[in-house]
């Protein structure tokens, strides 16, 4: 590492650290009324102070944990007032200068920025769970079906705080669904509180619901609070994590509107206003008369980028965006509201508890497969399927003794254990290389010749690997389609006199879907035969990704990925095999040999003579009879001169052979009709020359007998 003195032995907790660090800092900007960079801040900190070993290693985000303690840790000096941060500039501030003075050691300056980052928390907490839990109450509110109406009392207890302040908050703001929330019994609130007007309001809106008013709002028309928590469990949703853009709105950027102002929006500037609960069909609706004058596949992203912040993201989810080369993080903790903006920039709003005004990330600093996402020119996209590396840039807590948080673990691929490797009877050489390409590569062919076991093997390693239950094996032939392998429209139907079409996912699709659900856990798809499909066909825009992970793509088809972020996640494993006997692996384009690894399987190379006469000891198979077998199998391929089209041991390993009749069987409907395939058009007279017979002869006779049509040397 440049500008290092040296390495610091592991002597300091976080709080002794952070308290050293952070003085470190200070010190460093009070003879710089201009202030520093924050690269430059940490570029001579790491002088003043070197990292220990642990702060030289990468975090969860792919970042020198150094620079991410500080990084995060200085959000303390930002709230303390001592440092100010603008522009990627850190500077000192007057409360700083103050504070060196009263706080000389590291020990009692850390505490007082402790103290003070204590209690700015403890403000905005307040703040921020009297405002979600009023904006959680909206959300829940607006959802209640019409015709249904709930209590003051039911909305409180499912999510939280008085019915009293809930009541205040509602004769205030009036958010969509109010008038479905009553006293007990079904009064109206509005007539409780003597406004004729809002009486009024909340009588015409009870109307348009179906309600008859003549007496209290019906008991059976009062929804059940289990109901109501169902309600609540679909607001909060599960943990998602989203990417918007807000870089180039009308050709400028409106990122630091949002950070400032603690937001994030669409533009939708020819968006009709929505009635608060409406619908995924209300929205397909307003965008295609909204945006008429785009195209079909321009408004199908359009709608689908608004119907994701309108319906799919929920308070409590976590959002990041970029601005040049700063990242910011932050969580939704508000629902989408239609917002008339100076210039129409950002109609679409959502509020949002940005992490990291003060101190950005850096994409550079960024993991890959989550730097390849942000790449995307898309508007909005998912990032749920990395959601872990999105939340390990979250801010820790300024007193863990750790920056660390729990973080999913990568797929990683263990060498076999010396009971599989018995079991398949091949070596640990050829095994261990054979785990160690697809741990490095993800993607490799195994090519060989018929009967050297190469499906076998691919299934019983990659079960070994990752369970049966992980592990998925497709075969293919020259009609397969992209739409067969990855996803395609199929009939499902009739709609309206006409054929209703389905977007059906394909076996590799079923398995990058499960992979994202398991990151942790790596996953097989092995494609028998491989080199006889046409595979740029196949595999369509699928083949950039096989050779750029942390990319992502345009999918042919629609199928609810939220923008261009396809990516194919690493604990993704391909596994392909391929018979050289029908297709030579001088004649695999360029494209897919750099895409894949290759390894081995031919007879002569493994000695797989040896893997069947040790299959054949296992059956307790006669040793004269395993003498015949192994040396038949030898025989035969010292006559095939061809390396691609020698014959593999499988054949023979079948209880068939254990007679003659069944061993005769074997070699008249298994291994001579390959060779007649091969020698087809050459006149060869494939039984004189590969027929059993003839070869137990050359045995019995300890010498090789060659028919006269043989070629010799």
């Amino acid at each position: 590492m440049t500008d290092q003195a040296s390495v610091s032995p592991n002597k300091y907790t976080s709080k002794a650290r952070f308290g050293e660090q952070m003085l470190g800092v200070l010190r460093l900007l009070e003879p710089e009324p201009e202030g520093l960079q924050a690269r430059e801040v940490l570029r001579r900190l790491k002088l003043a102070l070197p990292p220990t070993e642990s702060e030289l290693t990468l975090d969860a985000s792919g970042a020198l944990r150094y620079d991410t303690k500080v990084r995060w840790w200085s959000v303390g000096l930002s709230k303390a007032e001592f440092v100010t941060k603008v522009g990627g500039v850190w500077a000192i501030t007057d409360k700083g200068r103050e504070a060196l003075l009263e706080f000389p050691d590291a020990s009692s300056f850390g505490a007082e920025v402790d103290r003070r980052y204590d209690e700015w928390k403890a403000r905005d907490i307040s703040e921020k769970a009297s405002r979600e839990n009023w904006e959680l109450a909206d959300s829940v509110i607006a959802r209640i079906p019409a015709g249904r109406w709930v209590t003051f009392t039911d909305v409180a207890e499912t999510v939280g705080g008085s019915f009293q302040s809930l009541g205040v908050h509602l004769w205030k703001e009036c958010p969509p669904g109010w008038h479905r929330v009553a006293l007990k019994g079904g009064l109206l609130s509005a007539e409780r509180y003597g406004d004729e007007d809002r009486t009024d309001e909340q009588r015409r809106l009870l109307l348009d619901d179906g309600f008859d008013l003549d007496g209290p709002l019906p008991e059976d028309r009062h929804l059940p609070l289990g109901e109501l928590a169902g309600i609540l469990t679909e607001v909060k949703g599960g943990e998602r994590a989203w990417l918007v853009r807000g870089t180039s709105v009308k050709g400028t950027s409106i990122v630091p509107e949002w950070i400032d102002e603690g937001f994030m929006s669409l533009p939708a500037s020819m968006l009709p206003m929505l009635l608060p609960d409406a619908s995924d069909e209300d929205i397909k609706s307003a965008v295609d008369s909204g945006y008429s004058t785009l195209g079909y596949s321009q408004r199908e992203a359009k709608f689908e980028e608004i119907l994701a912040f309108i319906h799919r993201m929920k308070p409590g989810h976590l959002v990041v965006t970029t601005a040049g080369d700063d990242v910011f993080i932050g969580e939704i903790s508000g629902t989408a509201l239609q917002h008339e903006s100076p210039g129409k920039r950002s109609n679409l709003r959502r509020l949002v508890d940005w992490d990291n005004a003060d101190s950005p990330l850096a994409v550079s600093d960024l993991p890959s497969r989550l730097a390849g996402r942000l790449r995307s020119s898309a508007d909005v996209v998912e990032l749920t399927d990395i959601y872990d590396a999105v939340g390990a840039l979250r801010m820790p807590a300024l007193d863990d003794d750790t920056v660390d948080g729990d973080v999913v673990p990568e797929a990683r691929l263990e060498l076999l254990s010396d009971e599989v490797v018995e079991r398949l009877l091949i070596g640990r050489v050829w095994l261990d290389e054979f785990v160690e390409l697809l741990a490095e590569r993800r993607q490799v062919i195994v090519y060989g010749p018929p009967g050297t076991g190469k499906t076998y093997l691919a299934q019983e390693i990659a079960e070994a690997l990752a369970g049966k239950g992980r592990v998925t094996l497709v075969q293919f032939h020259p009609s397969y389609a992209y739409e067969d392998f990855f996803e395609g429209y199929r009939p499902s139907g009739t709609v309206g006199g006409g054929i209703a079409l389905q977007l059906v996912p394909g076996p590799l699709r079923k398995v990058v879907d499960a992979a994202r659900e398991n990151p942790g856990e790596p996953y097989f798809l092995i494609v028998d035969e491989i080199n006889r499909a046409n595979l740029a066909k196949v595999f369509g825009e699928l083949y950039f990704l096989l050779e750029y992970r942390d990319r992502s793509i345009d999918l042919l088809y629609s199928s609810g990925d939220t923008g261009p972020a396809f990516t194919l996640p690493a604990n993704v494993f391909l596994i392909g095999t391929m018979n050289t006997a029908d297709r030579s692996i001088a004649l695999v384009d360029s494209a897919m040999r750099r895409r894949f690894a290759f390894i081995s399987l031919h007879p002569e190379d493994e000695r797989l003579d040896q893997v069947l006469r040790q299959w054949l000891v296992d059956r307790s198979f006669a040793a004269d009879r395993i003498d015949l077998l192994v040396g038949v199998l030898v025989e035969l391929n010292r006559r095939i001169a061809d390396k691609d089209v020698k014959i593999g041991p499988s054949y023979l390993m079948t209880s068939t052979v254990v007679t003659d009749a069944g061993l005769d069987r074997v070699w008249r409907t298994s291994i001579l009709p390959l060779l007649e395939e091969y020698h087809v058009g050459e006149g060869v007279d494939v039984a004189a020359r590969y027929g059993l017979p003839v070869l137990r002869r050359a045995l019995a006779a300890d010498r090789p007998v060659v028919p006269e049509d043989v070629e010799s040397g």
